[in-house]
């Protein structure tokens, strides 16, 4: 399953399942105005995968509406029964995880390995 890439503005986004495991590839910027549109995507998709990568190889920006997202997913994946993972972080974004400490409640992989 691989679903059309959804395009916001500064966002593009598309999900795919592969081997269990529900990857959700992010490019551009994930702000205010893209964040609540990715939030009802990910709602939407109802994972019944163990795990959800979340590819942020393709993101460069992330503010304080993307976090909470972030941090939302990863609450759900907690109360629903599975992982969230971020892979492919880089850059500024990963500098933005690292100064409000995200990095150590976020599971974070360097690439997917699948």
């Amino acid at each position: 399953m691989t679903t059309s890439p959804i395009v916001t503005q500064g966002l593009e986004f598309v999900a795919r399942r592969r081997y269990g495991t529900l990857v959700v590839a992010l490019s551009g910027e994930l702000d205010l105005v893209s964040a609540p549109e990715l939030e009802r995507f990910l709602r939407d998709l109802e994972p019944a995968e163990d795990v959800v990568a979340l590819d942020l190889t393709g993101l460069w920006f992330i503010d304080s509406s993307g976090l909470r997202v972030l941090l939302a997913e990863n609450e759900r994946g907690q109360m629903d029964g599975y992982r969230l993972v971020l892979v492919g972080v880089h850059g500024d974004v990963l500098d933005t995880l690292r100064l409000i400490g995200l990095d150590r409640v976020l599971p974070i992989a360097p690439a997917l390995a699948i």
